[in-house]
């Protein structure tokens, strides 16, 4: 009897422990992480991490503020001797661009595209919103390094995608720039409260869009003047599209506690 009891014991906490198991692929399940994410919680990720590296003054990460001599350091020599090697920041800084940010709004895009439940109208200022981000990601990265991968980047299964030149990129994104423009329509909605910059406003983003293509053509400017003065003309021929105050500015509303707070006081 008492071997019994001994057995009984000892069995039913492993029957209870596999009573719900089908298959031990049920073990590889990650129950912390989310297996489907949506495309307004990718969008403003993307949002977070690509705001974050550009305003991170950490010298692993973004060393512009160095660079440009508007920080000064006693601590980290480097930095302030244009060292770009002796640090992994470059390519910190392309992993949070192009990694992070590009692939949350690629995946978000697709999800976009498949999602037959939105309203034209919607659908598209989403896909808009997403367009000029993916276009100012982009410039980040061309402005930063010249030359990347483009044509062929973002696909998984191209390990070793090619460099496409700088200057037919900016060309292409530009072209981009406009299409995402041609999209938004300002009456109707876009992400709502997953916008964090903007509130879901279409209006702001219409601002945002065409300050960026102001932008973009000034620095082709030295390069490729036809095409720079077509694209400032164009960007600048409806002034009340354009950002004209410090509260149109493109803004991420960090909190005072981590992990959400504001990257230069963390750093």
């Amino acid at each position: 009897m008492l071997m019994k009891k001994i057995l009984l014991t000892i069995a039913l906490p492993l029957v209870l422990l596999t009573a719900c198991v089908d298959s031990l692929d049920d073990y590889n399940i990650d129950q912390k992480s989310a297996s489907a994410v949506p495309a307004r919680t990718l969008f403003t990720n993307a949002l977070k991490n690509l705001t974050d590296i550009l305003t991170t003054p950490n010298v692993n990460s973004n060393n512009y503020r160095m660079f440009v001599q508007y920080w000064a350091t006693t601590t980290y020599l480097d930095e302030p001797r244009y060292n770009m090697t002796a640090r992994l920041y470059s390519q910190n800084f392309w992993n949070a661009v192009f990694r992070d940010a590009l692939a949350d709004l690629k995946e978000s895009r697709r999800l976009v595209e498949e999602d037959a439940s939105l309203v034209p109208a919607v659908k598209n200022n989403q896909l808009a919103l997403i367009g000029v981000m993916e276009v100012y990601a982009w410039s980040v990265l061309v402005n930063t390094f010249g030359d990347v991968p483009y044509s062929e980047a973002l696909n998984p299964d191209n390990l070793l995608p090619k460099y496409d030149d700088a200057q037919t990129i900016y060309d292409d994104l530009l072209t981009r720039l406009d299409a995402s423009l041609a999209l938004m329509t300002t009456t109707e909605t876009s992400f709502g409260t997953a916008d964090v910059i903007y509130s879901g406003s279409v209006a702001k983003w219409q601002k945002f869009g065409n300050s960026l293509k102001l932008r973009m053509g000034m620095l082709i400017a030295d390069v490729n003047n036809t095409k720079a003065k077509s694209t400032i003309e164009s960007a600048a021929a409806d002034l009340t599209k354009l950002i004209q105050a410090n509260t149109e500015n493109a803004r991420f509303p960090y909190i005072s506690a981590p992990p959400n707070n504001n990257p230069i006081s963390a750093n």
